[in-house]
């Protein structure tokens, strides 16, 4: 059942329902074949409100009630066996997620002269969420399965200004944005509740030189800092920050070349020792267009430097990982590109690419 009102400022929307649910999981592991058949019915509530300040300022406020189902391996019963440090088991008897959730966005932009700033904060609070549930033996192999909880969600708060100038052929623009986000989980450890807040805080800064729409430099730098208190549990407290600096350059000169180069810099400041904690990347491209603009061809290098690392930490409620992944580092690769200006009898505004890689 819907209800919406519509006015000169905006817009209320109301929409009651149901989720109705009728789900059939089969495993066969081990030569042993698991099933488990379920009927649910969720809950799906969204109220928004929508209102129109003037010409460019608009508030939005939404609130949604939902459900979702827990995911196939959370519910099937098999043990799977492919660790030999770890055993884990689904919870047949898992129960749906239900979470209360809110939206609100402020925003005052104008997009003719791109300035203006927008305002944002939101979460979800579950009445009944998952948690793991975890147990070691006493040569620390773990046994993981699944229990319902209630209290656990995320929150998050932010802002971003943007501001345009024009001095002639020069447009000069920056950005400047703050992040804050919060995670609160549960979970039990050899039958010891405990819980855990994650608290992220982002801020960004990045400034733009367009010189006449043929030559544009980017520099940005963001800082991105984690910590995560954690009650009733073996460790009290952990955290890490990265740094991220990277400038963009791309010239439209001299006439029908595209030329883009594209260096970071990357800083992790909690690895653990072996890894590496900083790389630069760097990445560079030559386009050339022709048969009046509707052909391009284009080389790109990727990681000339041949530095790139996948070196990271992932803070869990469980556990503080480092890892190192196997990636591509140095390679080249060859693009051609045609517009069509045509499609489908309809001509495009920006026109449609064929693209072909090597």
């Amino acid at each position: 059942v819907a209800y919406e009102y519509q006015h000169e400022k905006g817009f209320f929307q109301l929409n009651l329902g149901s989720r109705w649910m009728d789900y059939e999981m089969k495993s066969l592991y081990n030569s042993d074949v698991y099933l488990n058949k379920k009927t649910d019915v969720l809950p799906n509530i969204r109220i928004s409100n929508s209102f129109r300040f003037g010409k460019s300022t608009r508030l939005y406020l939404s609130y949604r009630y939902t459900g979702s189902l827990p995911s196939m391996y959370q519910l099937l019963e098999y043990q799977d066996l492919s660790s030999t440090l770890s055993i884990s088991q689904g919870n047949g008897n898992l129960k749906s997620k239900l979470s209360n959730g809110i939206n609100l966005n402020f925003s005052n932009y104008d997009y003719l002269t791109r300035s203006g700033y927008y305002i944002y904060a939101g979460g979800s609070l579950d009445s009944r969420g998952i948690m793991d549930v975890v147990s070691y033996d006493e040569g620390f192999k773990s046994f993981r399965t699944f229990e319902n909880t209630s209290g656990t969600g995320y929150a998050y708060l932010g802002a971003s200004f943007n501001k345009s100038y024009k001095f002639g052929v020069n447009t000069l623009s920056y950005e400047v944005s703050l992040n804050f986000n919060l995670d609160r989980f549960k979970g039990k450890t050899n039958d010891v509740l405990y819980s855990a807040n994650s608290q992220g805080l982002t801020p960004k800064v990045k400034l733009t030189w367009d010189y006449n729409k043929e030559f544009i430099i980017s520099p940005s730098y963001a800082y991105d800092y984690n910590v995560v208190d954690y009650q009733d549990f073996s460790v009290d407290k952990t955290n890490n920050f990265t740094h991220k600096l990277n400038l963009q350059i791309t010239s439209y000169l001299p006439k029908q070349f595209i030329i883009g180069a594209d260096v970071g810099y990357n800083y992790n400041s909690m690895l653990a020792d072996g890894f590496k904690k900083d790389f630069t990347l760097l990445n560079a491209s030559i386009g050339y267009k022709f048969l009046n603009d509707q052909l391009t061809a284009k080389v790109k290098a990727y990681d000339l430097l041949n530095q790139n690392l996948s070196s990271r930490r992932n803070i869990s409620p469980t556990s503080i990982t480092d890892s190192d992944q196997l990636i591509l580092k140095r390679y080249f690769m060859f693009s051609l590109s045609y517009k069509l200006d045509k499609f489908a009898g309809k001509k495009k505004k920006d026109g449609d690419s064929f693209i072909i890689s090597m």
